[in-house]
């Protein structure tokens, strides 16, 4: 009797850490999952979605902010915010960005032994200072990657962000 009182203890406070852990709304920094901006009351709102690189190189830092996900099949403009190391905006020349899916999502799609898929993308300035759209047409849902290379910038600048697709 006493060790299954023990054990239901154990489970019982592993489960609450767990709990704690995961549920605090906070981000581990690890991946690229959308994150959602709150306003002061706390609310969560849909449109203003941010995604972090899953790895980045250089100085420059890139963002893919006002999102909703999963993203819809078809035409899709992602807006790409790229800032200085101390987050000013940086206007960079000889963006390149290429959206792909690995053979492994292909194959988990039923896809097999058709190789990596890829969807047509465009870069063009925006508005802002540092800010350019990145137009895509994605023809199929799915874990899409974004990888944008921003060439000009000094050093050179490497981003690599997870795009989920409505399927």
């Amino acid at each position: 009797m006493k060790l299954s009182k023990l054990v239901l203890i154990v489970f019982s406070v592993t489960g609450l850490t767990f709990l704690a852990a995961c549920g605090n709304g906070q981000s581990t920094g690890s991946g690229s999952r959308p994150t959602a901006a709150s306003d002061t009351t706390g609310k969560t709102e849909a449109s203003s979605l941010n995604i972090q690189p899953v790895t980045q190189t250089g100085n420059a830092r890139m963002t893919l902010s006002e999102l909703t996900m999963p993203l819809p099949q078809g035409k899709t403009t992602l807006r790409l915010v790229v800032a200085d190391p101390t987050g000013q905006p940086l206007a960079v020349q000889g963006i390149e960005a290429e959206m792909t899916m690995s053979e492994q999502a292909m194959e988990a799609m039923g896809m097999k032994g058709m190789g990596a898929g890829s969807a047509k993308t465009e870069v063009k300035s925006a508005a802002s200072p540092g800010t350019y759209d990145i137009e895509t047409n994605f023809p199929f849902g799915g874990d899409w990657q974004l990888t944008v290379a921003l060439n000009d910038a000094q050093p050179p600048a490497r981003a690599v962000f997870d795009i989920p697709v409505q399927q």
